[in-house]
């Protein structure tokens, strides 16, 4: 599951764009039942506990979709009425631009003289007419009167512009396997996996509405109350836009919520992102149930080409050379993605991958860079033809009938985890701990969902009595981990605290847990940041000049410390690698060695690259280490082990380090 957000005014128009349509364009004077009719897909529906306060449900209208989130108004406003719920959407004076209060303010007249929300395409004219006024103010007559300028004016205001949020689409998309399978069987194998598709979405939906389902009141939003359920709207889709079968459905939440009190207020979107891992992998393992129940398949572990990945679980028998004749979308970014990966290192001179963020600019790029225009809508049957053609292509005249018969055969076996519920919840928390130092009760169940997806005790039925089980072993009181939130100490009155006793002061989910194993291994970092060793060095005058002074301070307390650890603490860009370097020059100068470690293999190349010195990951010192292959000379006493982006070391893994350190005679 994806979390994006939908936003008010123009943003909403991404939902009849994008969404309500498929990708796909209607046609002049087309609605949207007018579209569901044409191309055979399935029209969206109303989903959510909120819809009954709004007295909605079945297929969701176009003009309910404007109204809602377009303008925040009762769905069905243009029978009832321009119904606020609650305030209004908020515009930011510091993101608005005249054009986008021109053109906001046009669609509020419209309203007012029409009685009715703007179709999609005189929201389109609504656009221009703004665009043409705001170039006019401007002194801009001749743009004003070209069609092209003025389009490009109108994308130029949308991509400045700050929008409040109307929503969020949480898009839920089973693994290719699902979709593959789906794609080429018959109809009652397909509607089978639809069913069990529609069944996991709409459970993890009902954990997001327990889980995240609240408003914030008060001054500043200071309290999270409950609310009476959200409001959504639920868009199946069954092609990616090249044409491949890609089963998946948007639901699209509402930010409007009817609070405990009865009043509107806007979603907080703090507990949706929190819960958003811990939601997809209960698709998942509920998606997993459902088909292993209705078709008798089994799944399997797929290990991932990028290292470090966890491997995907998918249907056992389904072609893996099907799945990427089916993947033309993905393999289509995946070569765009590569390309500019190239053209940066060739600009920059370096791998954008040690900053997430450079890297999910050049994929976002990639991705939009590859959006062609999607073919006009197939009905499905139609679709199903084209997807066995291409699968007696790719897999020969009766390879089609035999994956079938592999996939869905009775000979079809499962391998089921074996181990007790207790021996599952160590393994959760060993992984859980080893990602970070604290966890939250959405960290735990997020893992607990992934281990038991084939254990049975958790099938069916039984799976959220087996999750509770694992998530009570682990965080319940006499359980594995120590709770570092505490409890108000005094009582509050009713109004105060939620249906679950919570205070509605304290943002749901985020209480704090460690582990006995983390504390003491804090402590042993903290107690080697004190013991004394006999390795320092001192700095030549001239290795501090052109420092600044913080870095100076750096370079003279790391080689002159005496610790058998130190640390040092600087933001992004204050030039901690660069007065690194004069730090190797100081301690190799004393006829010792510094060895460069570093969370990930690019960020100790870059590491290496900075220092002149040898570096290398954190995991593969320790790996080599604890299987007896790092003889005496690699790990030497007097050799300082310089830990770079040490934050994303882990303390287990820093633990480990100090250990090594210590028998070695080495400083950290």
């Amino acid at each position: 599951m994806t979390i994006h957000k939908v936003s008010a005014g123009d943003g909403y128009d991404y939902l009849t764009r994008q969404v309500a349509v498929a990708d796909q364009d209607l046609t002049r004077g087309q609605d949207l039942a007018g579209y569901y009719t044409a191309s055979g897909e399935p029209p969206g529906m109303w989903a959510g506990q909120g819809c009954r306060d709004l007295g909605v449900s079945g297929t969701v209208r176009d003009d309910q979709m404007q109204s809602l989130w377009g303008e925040g108004y009762h769905p069905d406003a243009d029978i009832l009425g321009p119904l606020p719920l609650g305030r209004a959407f908020p515009t930011f004076a510091k993101g608005a631009t005249p054009y986008s209060k021109s053109y906001m303010a046009g669609l509020q007249l419209f309203r007012e003289q029409n009685s009715r929300g703007a179709t999609e395409p005189e929201r389109r004219g609504l656009r221009l007419t703004a665009a043409r006024a705001t170039l006019l103010d401007m002194g801009r007559p001749a743009s004003a009167r070209n069609p092209a300028a003025v389009a490009e004016f109108v994308a130029s205001q949308r991509r400045m512009e700050r929008q409040a949020v109307a929503g969020y689409d949480l898009t839920f998309s089973p693994v290719k396997s699902v979709s593959t399978l789906w794609a080429v069987s018959g109809r009652e194998v397909r509607e089978l996996i639809e069913a069990a598709h529609r069944q996991a979405w709409q459970e993890s939906l009902a954990y997001i509405e327990a889980e995240a389902g609240f408003t914030r009141t008060g001054a500043g939003g200071v309290a999270q109350i409950e609310t009476h359920g959200l409001v959504a709207a639920a868009f199946d889709h069954r092609t990616s836009r090249t044409g491949d079968p890609d089963l998946h459905t948007h639901v699209v939440l509402s930010s409007k919520v009817l609070g405990v009190d009865g009043k509107w207020r806007s979603l907080d979107g703090r507990p949706l992102y929190a819960v958003g891992v811990t939601a997809s992998e209960m698709y998942n393992a509920r998606l997993e149930d459902a088909l292993v129940g209705a078709l008798g398949v089994a799944f399997h572990d797929v290990q991932r080409p990028d290292p470090g990945k966890r491997p995907v679980r998918e249907i056992a028998g389904v072609s893996a050379k099907l799945m990427k004749a089916f993947s033309r979308r993905r393999e289509a970014i995946e070569q765009r993605y590569s390309k500019l990966l190239r053209e940066y290192k060739a600009e920059h001179g370096k791998d954008p991958s040690r900053s997430v963020q450079a890297t999910m600019s050049l994929y976002q790029q990639a991705t939009l860079e590859t959006r062609d225009a999607k073919a006009p809508g197939i009905p499905l049957a139609q679709r199903v033809t084209q997807w066995r053609a291409t699968a007696d292509r790719v897999l020969g005249d009766t390879g089609r009938a035999r994956m079938l018969r592999t996939a869905l055969g009775p000979d079809t076996t499962h391998e089921w985890d074996t181990r007790s519920l207790p021996e599952v919840a160590d393994r959760v928390l060993q992984l859980v701990s080893a990602d970070r130092s604290t966890w939250k009760p959405m960290h735990v169940r997020a893992e607990t969902e992934r281990q038991l997806r084939a254990h049975p005790l958790a099938a069916g039925e039984h799976r959220k009595a087996a999750v509770d089980e694992v998530q009570r072993l682990v965080l319940g009181p006499g359980g594995m981990s120590v709770r570092l939130t505490m409890d108000t100490l005094e009582s509050l009155p009713a109004g105060l605290v939620r249906s679950n006793g919570e205070s509605v002061f304290r943002v749901h989910g985020q209480v704090l847990y460690t582990s006995e194993a983390v504390l003491a291994a804090e402590a042993r970092l903290v107690a080697a940041g004190r013991e004394t060793t006999p390795y320092s060095a001192a700095v030549a005058p001239d290795l501090l000049v052109g420092l600044t002074a913080g870095q100076a301070e750096l370079v003279t307390h790391f080689a002159g410390a005496g610790t058998q650890l130190a640390v040092g603490v600087g933001a992004a860009g204050v030039g901690k690698s660069f007065a690194m370097s004069r730090l190797v020059q100081a301690w190799q100068a004393g006829g010792r060695r510094v060895i460069g470690l570093a969370p990930s293999a690019d960020a100790a190349i870059k590491l290496g690259e900075e220092i002149g010195a040898a570096a290398q990951t954190i995991d593969l010192l320790l790996t080599r280490h604890e299987h007896g292959l790092l003889d005496a000379d690699a790990v030497r006493p007097g050799d300082m082990l310089l830990v770079d982006e040490a934050g994303k070391a882990g303390t287990g893994n820093l633990d480990r380090l100090r250990a090594l350190a210590a028998q070695r005679g080495a400083v950290i």
